[in-house]
C-alpha cells in the first residue's frame, strides 16, 4: 500500500507534486506469539524484487527474535504483479538458499477484503496524517515517515508499560533494492525466458519447494491431488 505525504500549510502547487511512501505490512503469528511489522520504503515499484527484499528484512527479524523457527508459511492474496507469478515462485524455490529458512506459500482468494496486515496500515497512516495536520510535524520523504512511525510506536508502548512496540518498523532503501535486483534477481528472472513456466498459476493456491528447482503445488492447502513442476 502507499501513503501520500501532505503538509499542513502547503501552496496549491504542492497538491500536484506530492511524494508517496511504500508501506508493506506483515502480521506474524509464531505459536501463541504475534507481531506486527511495517516495512517503509522510498521504492515505489510494487514488484517481486521489492517483495524479495522485504522478505530479507522479515527473515532477519524472525531469526533474531524467534531463533527456533525453521520454516515460514507465507499467506497472502494472489496479487499477480508481485506475489502470484512465476518469478515469485522461482524466488520461493531459492528461499532456503537466500535466507536460510524453509518456506511455503498459501494464497487466499484475490479480493478487496481486509486482513490483519491492512489493519497495521490503518493504524500508521491516520497517526501520521493526524500529526502532520495538527502538530506541525513535517514529513517530506519516506525516511521522515519511518522516523515518525518508530518514535510514535515506541512512545505508545512506553505509555502502556509494554516492552515491545505494537508495530515494528523497518526502513528499506531503494538503493538496496536496486542492488539486489542488479546483482542476482534480474538474472534469475531472465532465466524464465528460456525455460518452461508453470501455466495456470492463478488457479493454484498452495506452493511448496521440494528441491532447488522443483515446486510442489495444489489447488488448495488441503488438496490431496498434488503436482510438481521443475524449472529447467
Amino acid at each position: 500500500m502507499n501513503y501520500t505525504l501532505v503538509h499542513q500549510h502547503e501552496v496549491q502547487q504542492e497538491f500536484f507534486s506530492q511524494h508517496q511512501v511504500t508501506l508493506f505490512t506483515i502480521h506474524l503469528t509464531i505459536g501463541k506469539e504475534q507481531r506486527n511489522v511495517a516495512i517503509i520504503s522510498d521504492y515505489m515499484e510494487h514488484t517481486t524484487v521489492f517483495v524479495h527484499c522485504a522478505q530479507k528484512v522479515l527473515t532477519q527479524f524472525i531469526k533474531k527474535n524467534f531463533p527456533l523457527v525453521r520454516k515460514i508459511n507465507y499467506v497472502s492474496d494472489g496479487a499477480c504483479a508481485h506475489f502470484k507469478n512465476n518469478v515469485s515462485i522461482l524466488n520461493l524455490i531459492h528461499h532456503k538458499i537466500d535466507f536460510d529458512l524453509d518456506a511455503c506459500w498459501t494464497f487466499t482468494a484475490t479480493e478487496h477484503g481486509k486482513g490483519a496486515g491492512n489493519g497495521i496500515g490503518a493504524i500508521l497512516k491516520p497517526s501520521a496524517r493526524s500529526a502532520t495536520l495538527s502538530t506541525n510535524i513535517l514529513m517530506s520523504n519516506a525516511k521522515d515517515f519511518y522516523e515518525f512511525t518508530q518514535k510514535q510506536q515506541l512512545e505508545t508502548a512506553r505509555r502502556s508499560n509494554k516492552d515491545i512496540p505494537g508495530v515494528h518498523g523497518f526502513f528499506l532503501e531503494s538503493d538496496e533494492i536496486e542492488e539486489a535486483k542488479n546483482s542476482y534477481l534480474k538474472a534469475r528472472s531472465e532465466k524464465l525466458r528460456t525455460t518452461d513456466t508453470l501455466h495456470g498459476i492463478r488457479t493454484k493456491h498452495e506452493f511448496k519447494p521440494i528441491s532447488n528447482s522443483t515446486i510442489q503445488y495444489s489447488l488448495t492447502s488441503r488438496s490431496t491431488h498434488i503436482r510438481t513442476f521443475t524449472f529447467k
